[in-house]
């Protein structure tokens, strides 16, 4: 009924789905995260092969990705566009002044789900216990043991806005694309230590943060030098982390660089 001129898909089921139903010319299909098809789901790589030549434009919201995407063989029209966000909002007070006689806060804000790496986060809290850990993201209470030092607080709306009163943002995952909520963690200021998995690394640059190897001792050992770090040094972090968020990954440069491509697509 509307007779679109562009029609944005957006992975996995849309994906397939839209490719099929609408004009290739005027689709522009964005893969939030390659490794779910690459890895996770690979029954699914050949269908995605073929499907490449049913869209305008196919989009990788980081440099792994659109490496990935090539070595599989699709390179129809392949370009990468990162992911933007606003700053969220500031909250009135800070959420955690209840969790006391800790000499810092680890936060995650994650689904309970075979992507992110829940053990690896328990196994580190197990080796910093004088650290609060503390996951947002749980639709309920999880059905495994964990150390008095860990807290699942459940699903928040907003939770990013969080993140301003966590001394470091823990993300382990075993595979991502761009996570929205590290560069939530970015524009609040606060170092992130994150497992080095699909386009994280290409966040992270060890003034703003770590992407490292799913261990938990070398996570562990990031996350303590951190908070222990001297004012001086924590607020030089804190002041290049918003410069990372502000430099690349801000709501008006992903938009424009979706603008290109549907110009692009308009013109043509």
């Amino acid at each position: 009924r509307s007779h679109p001129d562009i029609i944005h898909l957006h992975s996995s089921k849309a994906g397939i789905l839209g490719r099929i139903a609408f004009p290739k010319s005027k689709i522009v299909y964005t893969v939030h995260g390659f490794d779910s098809i690459r890895i996770a789901y690979r029954k699914f790589l050949p269908l995605e092969k073929i499907l490449q030549y049913q869209c305008a434009y196919i989009v990788g919201v980081s440099r792994y990705d659109e490496r990935n995407l090539l070595d599989e063989g699709i390179n129809q029209n392949v370009s990468v566009v990162y992911n933007g966000i606003f700053k969220p909002k500031e909250l009135d007070a800070d959420p955690f002044k209840d969790f006391k006689g800790y000499k810092g806060k680890v936060l995650c804000i994650a689904r309970l789900s075979p992507q992110k790496n829940t053990k690896l986060f328990i196994d580190v809290a197990r080796l910093l216990p004088e650290y609060a850990f503390i996951w947002i993201g749980n639709q309920s209470l999880p059905n495994f043991d964990y150390p008095k030092n860990v807290y699942f607080i459940g699903n928040i709306q907003g939770a990013g806005s969080y993140a301003k009163y966590a001394d470091v943002f823990m993300l382990p995952s075993n595979y991502e694309g761009l996570p929205m909520v590290i560069i939530e963690a970015l524009s609040n200021g606060t170092p992130v230590v994150a497992s080095d998995v699909g386009g994280i690394s290409e966040l992270l640059d060890c003034d703003n943060g770590y992407a490292l190897k799913n261990e938990a001792g070398i996570m562990a050992e990031k996350i303590k030098e951190i908070i222990t770090l001297p004012t001086q040094k924590k607020e030089a972090m804190f002041r290049h982390c918003v410069s990372t968020y502000e430099n690349q990954f801000t709501v008006d440069k992903m938009v424009n660089g979706y603008l290109n491509i549907y110009e692009k697509i308009v013109n043509r």
